[in-house]
């Protein structure tokens, strides 16, 4: 078979955000949220309604196990699909293992759903190009920036507290309410709005990455890409912002990322993955 190695690796993740992420998110919301709340108000005045019940019980069972179920198949397809089209196999396998669109747990690969053909196709194409000595192919991301500063922003956390405000105040005037929770939750408002304020401009920027390093919080740690090992992001909780921790030849570091909110987390990643990149392009070519 005549393969066509070109697609950049940048692209097939794009690839696989839209064919797995995406969809399993999509059908997730649909099924748990969506089609539940529908129902509910359909059947608002016959809350024992069979075709409630029913509905309800199938549309959660379906919003569990179907992206769990699409995971299993898709990610096997993506792999074989990235083994026959991506240029630099083995940056693709440690940015989607990274993504999370594609696993290494073995418990998780015994159940993924592949036929005898799929098997032998991942062999080929995936697994023995990634057994292959690694090459430096230069796939540069022009989408990034030689430099990429990340600052704090709590802009949501300020806009929800002003219209909680606003709306206390709007209250106070037209609705008879106690005048003590409308002056609380003015007071704490302001208060909560100063101390983010306070969190965005106490730092220039929380991460600046470039090839050669990583700076964090207006260099209070500078990491250099030479003895970083490794490195991964957790997300935020409901209480907890999200960490970089950074693993080098001397210590590890956890470096809290307050301020950055899960959805730029995914960029940060990309902006990681993409300066490790160049800092090895780099050092194969000196």
């Amino acid at each position: 078979m005549n393969l066509n190695q070109n697609i950049k690796v940048k692209d097939a993740l794009r690839r696989g955000q839209n064919r797995i992420n995406y969809v399993c998110v999509s059908v997730a919301i649909v099924f748990l949220a969506v089609v539940p709340l529908f129902l509910v108000f359909v059947f608002r005045n016959d809350q024992n309604n069979i075709v409630l019940i029913t509905g309800g019980i199938s549309s959660v069972l379906i919003g569990i196990f179907f992206p769990f179920y699409w995971w299993l198949k898709e990610t096997v397809r993506y792999k074989i699909w990235a083994g026959k089209n991506v240029k630099d196999i083995h940056r693709f396998y440690e940015e989607a293992l990274s993504k999370k669109y594609i696993t290494e747990h073995k418990f998780l690969k015994k159940f993924e759903l592949k036929s005898n053909k799929q098997k032998e196709e991942l062999k080929r194409f995936f697994n023995d190009r990634l057994d292959k000595k690694r090459e430096i192919i230069i796939d540069i991301n022009a989408d990034i920036a030689r430099e990429t500063v990340f600052k704090s922003n709590n802009m949501v956390s300020i806009i929800i507290w002003i219209v909680l405000m606003i709306g206390a105040v709007y209250l106070k005037y037209t609705k008879s309410v106690n005048d003590r929770m409308v002056y609380f939750t003015i007071v704490a408002g302001a208060v909560l709005i100063a101390y983010e304020l306070y969190k965005m401009f106490k730092y220039k920027y929380i991460l600046k990455i470039n090839k050669e390093y990583i700076s964090y919080k207006d260099n209070k740690e500078k990491i250099f890409w030479k003895d970083i090992q490794s490195f991964n992001i957790v997300r935020a909780g409901q209480y907890k912002p999200g960490e970089l921790n950074i693993i080098t030849s001397n210590e590890s570091y956890s470096l809290s990322l307050e301020g950055i909110v899960n959805n730029r987390l995914n960029k940060v990643l990309d902006v990681l993955n993409e300066n490790k990149y160049r800092f090895e392009i780099n050092n194969f070519e000196a």
